[in-house]
């Protein structure tokens, strides 16, 4: 008989996944619906518990943490075998501000009355990602905010992150080829989008959609970090597409090579080394539960 199974990351958002975890846990109480709790560890527990599930079983995965916590389901379970919900309690939830889940009552109830739908996620040299990756500036800031989590709160935590960067803000020589166009030069940052917020609520990509069959690549060219300061505010409206340092384009496929020895990689929130990405769109293979209308 298939039930409702959870993935816990107790010490997602500095702490906060085990207390929503046990409002979770009353709520379905409450309504005397029964579910598999399960608690992760360490780093890639969350994987390897995805992995074993038996998809039969499975009515639908909820997933209590953060982007980091959702990333590891994601690359443990055959998409599609079954649904994934997500309720937030990490440090930026920006793939739950995509959704609109702003609460985790509201994700409790998307997860046993929202609707089912198939969306689009990215794989990247073979692994998969749910939300946005990058490199440059942001996977420094990325890397930055994971070091001082506990000491800010969500948002400002990246704000203050971003800061710290400015003043050591590098210049990567990128090649970043598309399907109908290439860019070869330098840049600060690219950011590659199945998911339209990133960083504690920066709109970095503000025409994404999860149903669209498309990938939106990012790219911001060299500027004074003074133009960087009056640029940033506008990335969390989504406003920053007209300055001209901004390449916007979507795609189905891109490959990003870093003229560079190695260079830093954010992936839902985690951070990696690589020097060259192939990055595609895997179309309407991913079940997950979307608050109804």
């Amino acid at each position: 008989m298939k039930a409702y199974h959870v993935i816990v990351n107790p010490n997602s958002g500095n702490g906060k996944g085990l207390p929503v975890q046990k409002k979770v846990q009353e709520y379905l109480e409450s309504r005397g619906i029964a579910a598999h709790f399960y608690f992760t560890e360490k780093a890639g527990d969350a994987r390897e518990m995805a992995k074993n599930l038996v998809p039969e079983t499975v009515k639908v995965l909820g997933m209590i943490g953060g982007d980091g916590t959702y990333n590891e389901v994601l690359n443990g379970m055959t998409p599609g075998a079954y649904p994934l919900a997500v309720i937030p309690a990490g440090t930026g939830n920006d793939f739950c501000r995509m959704l609109a889940i702003d609460s985790w009552k509201k994700a409790t109830e998307t997860m046993i009355e929202g609707t089912c739908r198939m969306v689009d996620y990215g794989e990247v040299n073979q692994h998969r990602f749910l939300n946005v990756y990058s490199t440059g500036l942001d996977a420094a800031i990325a890397n930055q905010a994971n070091q001082w989590k506990g000491r800010y709160p969500g948002a400002f935590l990246y704000t203050a992150a971003l800061i710290r960067q400015v003043r050591r803000m590098k210049r990567y020589s990128y090649e970043v080829i598309w399907d109908h166009g290439t860019y070869k030069g330098e840049g600060i940052l690219v950011a590659i989008g199945n998911g339209a917020y990133y960083g504690g609520g920066m709109k970095i990509s503000p025409r994404a959609s999860l149903f669209d069959g498309k990938l939106d690549v990012c790219l911001l060219k060299p500027l004074s970090p003074w133009k960087l300061l009056l640029l940033f505010p506008t990335v969390f409206m989504g406003k920053h597409l007209s300055f001209q340092e901004i390449i916007y384009v979507q795609t189905k496929q891109v490959r990003l090579k870093v003229q560079e020895e190695v260079c830093a990689m954010n992936m839902d929130g985690e951070i990696y080394e690589a020097v060259q990405l192939d990055v595609s769109l895997v179309t309407g293979k991913l079940a997950l539960m979307i608050p109804k209308d």
